[in-house]
């Protein structure tokens, strides 16, 4: 991609973001710049959309067809034709980054990161004018002139980014983006665990899971990316080199049908869930107790084996479970599960389009690499390179993992320990940098 089709990119997010985000008019305001844009007819869609706020104050969404239509007999037809290719390859491209919600209806959409760009584009634009200038002065003989404009050059807008006056009304906008960041989680779980991630599951957050080896790090961090894509966020899951891409599709698949492609896994499984000791024990007299067909305990022991709890589960097929009351003891109950069949070949391309046409709201992209080639550098070409071509920008950005991503080039040469610092600090950036989970 040139220069030239980075810049028309960028422009063409920019009059997106326009049209359908209320959030982003609200921020840019604070130091647009319209004579930056390049093109007369994204002029126009952005004026149209700033007018349009100004009288109903929120972007016009698809109401900037009716503003093409009642306006487009005063353009010329370059702008016409340009105008209308670009209204017409908006539907797509809307519903792949734009036209997402959460479930409590709020739209899913990286406005941080647009406002990033949208600066970084009119600081380049003005650079590149200004530069020109002096070019011109020079190419006519006008040397002082051109000296004279080359001292005389200032910044596209004053970056309010490397401070803020958090009681000022200027900080109006930056406090209410805050608190709405901080009040969206990505990713929700049920439930206590629900209570206890939610609130960290958020747009620039960054979250580590630690645990010694086979205790389930990749497949919770997989159950992330795949629950991030079923709430409506667009989503990549990096594999490091821990599993191979036909190791992580196969899991995924199973996870998608809920059953596995081994027959071992699919009939004769016991599931454990949660009971009460004192309830096993025939201890317990509180009246919330769930009801017990045994007047004597099931279970002798406080601590009993697996073969003793299949033997209870068997004998004593009646028993329900009880977590009714606050005072419970945690202890393990087995519960048989109906027999599957397991998951064909045949079969899993069904299964996981019936998944995604019921669950999945968002994009879930998975890139996955050879043991000690993946690093953050090649992290950030390859989500470059699908932000210019696809369209596709990430609200969560997941690592499985990062103790075997390969150092980055500025610093490989270091110790170690250094090494394993600077990868923590670049994944940091990146969820800053993307303004990201």
């Amino acid at each position: 991609m040139s220069d030239q089709d980075k810049l028309e990119f960028v422009e063409r997010r920019i009059c997106i973001g326009m049209i359908t985000s209320t959030e982003y008019i609200q921020r840019v305001i604070l130091f647009w710049r319209a004579d930056l844009l390049a093109t007369k007819w994204s002029r126009l869609v952005c004026q149209w959309s700033l007018e349009y706020y100004d009288k109903y104050k929120h972007s016009p969404g698809q109401d900037i067809e009716s503003l093409y239509e009642r306006n487009k007999a005063e353009l010329d037809p370059d702008t016409q034709d340009a105008m209308g290719a670009f209204l017409r390859g908006l539907s797509n491209e809307y519903k792949q980054e734009y036209d997402r919600y959460d479930e409590e209806g709020r739209q899913i959409f990286n406005v941080e990161y647009l406002i990033d760009q949208t600066k970084e584009y009119f600081q380049q634009q003005n650079l590149i004018r200004h530069q020109e200038e002096i070019a011109q002065r020079i190419d006519r003989g006008e040397l002082q002139e051109g000296e004279a404009a080359a001292f005389t050059f200032a910044p596209a807008y004053v970056d309010h980014t490397t401070y803020i006056e958090p009681f000022s009304d200027m900080a109006g906008p930056a406090l209410r983006a805050a608190f709405t960041a901080r009040q969206a989680p990505l990713i929700r779980y049920p439930s206590a665990i629900g209570q206890f991630w939610n609130d960290e599951m958020t747009r620039e957050a960054f979250v580590a899971i630690m645990a010694a080896e086979k205790k389930g790090k990749s497949w919770i961090l997989m159950d992330a990316a795949i629950r991030a894509a079923r709430q409506g966020c667009n989503t990549v899951l990096f594999q490091a080199g821990d599993m191979t891409e036909n190791q992580m599709l196969r899991r995924i698949a199973i996870y998608a049908a809920q059953r596995s492609d081994q027959e071992r896994y699919c009939k004769n499984i016991w599931m454990p869930i949660l009971d009460c000791k004192r309830h096993q024990q025939d201890k317990c007299e509180d009246s919330r107790r769930q009801k017990q067909y045994y007047p004597d305990p099931i279970l002798e022991t406080s601590s009993p084996m697996y073969d003793d709890l299949i033997m209870a589960a068997k004998t004593f097929r009646k028993h329900s479970p009880c977590r009714n009351c606050p005072a419970i003891r945690g202890s393990v109950w087995l519960q048989k599960q109906k027999d599957a069949q397991p998951l064909t070949k045949e079969e899993v391309e069904r299964e996981m389009r019936g998944f995604q046409q019921k669950h999945v709201k968002g994009r879930l992209r998975l890139s996955t690499h050879a043991n000690g080639t993946l690093s953050v550098t090649v992290m950030k070409a390859l989500l470059d390179l699908w932000e210019r071509t696809e369209h596709f920008i990430p609200d969560a950005i997941i690592v499985d993992y990062a103790d075997i991503l390969a150092p980055c080039p500025d610093f490989a040469r270091m110790e170690f320990r250094h090494q394993e610092n600077q990868k923590w600090q670049r994944l940091r950036n990146l969820s800053q940098e993307r303004h990201s989970l």
